[in-house]
C-alpha cells in the first residue's frame, strides 16, 4: 500500500472538490435551461375554416403557430392573436359582422372566426340550464352571421278551461232534411287542467296535460235533424212524377219502381188488398218491434203473413193517399181483426187525418 505524505492527500481532496463543483454547476444550467424551455413554451388555440386545433409551440410568430397547427395559406391572409384568460389565441380569417339576439336586444360584433360559446362570453351573457342557442354553442363561424339565445324554462300550470257539451241527435220530419234546430241548449262545463309548459322567452310554446278536474259537469244539448222533404221537392220512388209528388215515405228504391198511371206497380210478388190504418210515437221516436228507430216508411204487420224486412208499396184504393214505398218493420194487434197494416205518421193529426182506409199492398 502506497503511503501518502500530508501535502498529497490534501492535494486529492482538493482536485475531488473541484470536480464535484464543477458537475454542480452544471446540473444547475440544465434546470434553469428546462426551465425557461418550459416557460417559453405555450400551448395556442388556432381557429381556421371551422377547424380549432391546440399546439404547443417555443416560437410564438404567428406564421410559425399556424404551420405547425397544419394552416397552409396561399398569399395575403388575415390574423389576429389575443391572449385571454385561457392562453392565446390565433384567429386566422377575414373579419366578421355578427349580430346576437338575446333577451330583446340585439348585440353587433366583429371577430375573426371562432366559436359561438367564445362570442357569448365576450358580450358577458350567461346561460341556463335549458336555453337554446342557434347556431349551436360548438358552432365555429366563418362569415356573418345572427346568433340567436332563447331563454327556455320548464313550468307545471294549472288553466280552467270550457268543456263543450255532448249533442245528442234527434230526427224528426217537422224539418226539412239538411235543416237542424236546438231543441235543449245544453252548457258548457269546465275543468281544472295541470300543463307542463315549455316557455321560450316568456310564451308558451309546448304543452303537456298532467292531469285533470272537473270543475263543472257540461250539459247535453239536443238537436233536432230535419228529415222531412222540402214542399218542392219529391223523393224519387216512381218513374212517374205526378205519382212521386203525392208519395209520403222518404223511403227510396235503388233504382225507380214502374208504375202505371194508377201509381199501381207493374212488377210485383203479389197484392195484399186489406184496411190500414195509422199510428204515431213519441217525440225522438220509439223503437220498432226489430228494434229499429219507428220512422216515416215503416209500418206494422203480421209478420206471419208479410216478414219482417219485405219491402212494399202502399196506396189507397182510390189513389187518395199514396204511401210509397214502406218496410214491415213492426207489429201490433193483429192476430185478430180486420186491420193488414198499420201506417206510421210523424203526428197524432196525420194519423187522425189519415183514419181507416182500404188499401193495395204490392210486395216487392
Amino acid at each position: 500500500m502506497q503511503n501518502l505524505n500530508h501535502h498529497q492527500v490534501w492535494g486529492k481532496i482538493k482536485r475531488f472538490n473541484q470536480k464535484a463543483a464543477f458537475v454542480f454547476v452544471i446540473v444547475i444550467c440544465l434546470g434553469m435551461f428546462s426551465m425557461l424551455s418550459a416557460s417559453l413554451a405555450r400551448e395556442f388555440t388556432v381557429f381556421y375554416n371551422q377547424n380549432c386545433r391546440i399546439v404547443t409551440s417555443y416560437n410564438h410568430n404567428p406564421h410559425s403557430i399556424m404551420e405547425k397547427a397544419g394552416v397552409h395559406l396561399n398569399g395575403v391572409f388575415e390574423y389576429e392573436m389575443e391572449e385571454t384568460e385561457n392562453g392565446p389565441v390565433l384567429r386566422v380569417g377575414p373579419e366578421c359582422n355578427l349580430q346576437v339576439k338575446v333577451d330583446g336586444v340585439t348585440h353587433t360584433v366583429v371577430s375573426r372566426t371562432d366559436r359561438i360559446e367564445n362570442i357569448l362570453e365576450s358580450l358577458n351573457i350567461t346561460l341556463g340550464e335549458y336555453d337554446e342557442v342557434t347556431p349551436s354553442l360548438d358552432t365555429i363561424f366563418t362569415e356573418d352571421c345572427t346568433i340567436t339565445v332563447q331563454r327556455v324554462t320548464y313550468q307545471t300550470n294549472s288553466r280552467n278551461e270550457k268543456v263543450d257539451p255532448p249533442v245528442v241527435y234527434e230526427d224528426t220530419n217537422k224539418l226539412t232534411k239538411g235543416t237542424d234546430e236546438v231543441k235543449v241548449a245544453g252548457a258548457y262545463g269546465e275543468q281544472l287542467v295541470t300543463y307542463y309548459d315549455k316557455v321560450v322567452d316568456g310564451k308558451i310554446v309546448e304543452s303537456k296535460a298532467l292531469s285533470s278536474m272537473v270543475v263543472k259537469e257540461a250539459k247535453t244539448k239536443v238537436v233536432l235533424r230535419g228529415t222531412a222533404n222540402p214542399k218542392n221537392f219529391a223523393p224519387v220512388v216512381t218513374n212517374n212524377d205526378a205519382v212521386n209528388e203525392k208519395i209520403l215515405s222518404p223511403l227510396e228504391p235503388n233504382s225507380p219502381i214502374a208504375v202505371n198511371e194508377k201509381g199501381q206497380p207493374v212488377s210485383y210478388k203479389k197484392c195484399i188488398k186489406g184496411i190500414a190504418t195509422a199510428y204515431t210515437a213519441n217525440e225522438g221516436g220509439n223503437r220498432t218491434a226489430t228494434g229499429e228507430k219507428a220512422q216515416v216508411g215503416y209500418v206494422a204487420v203480421d209478420p206471419k203473413e208479410i216478414p219482417y224486412g219485405t219491402m212494399l208499396f202502399i196506396k189507397t184504393r182510390d189513389g187518395s193517399y199514396m204511401y210509397g214505398l214502406a218496410k214491415a218493420a213492426d207489429t201490433g194487434g193483429f192476430t185478430s181483426g180486420p186491420v193488414t197494416v198499420d201506417l206510421f205518421f210523424e203526428e197524432v193529426s196525420e194519423c187522425i187525418q189519415f183514419g181507416v182506409r182500404d188499401v193495395e199492398i204490392y210486395v216487392l
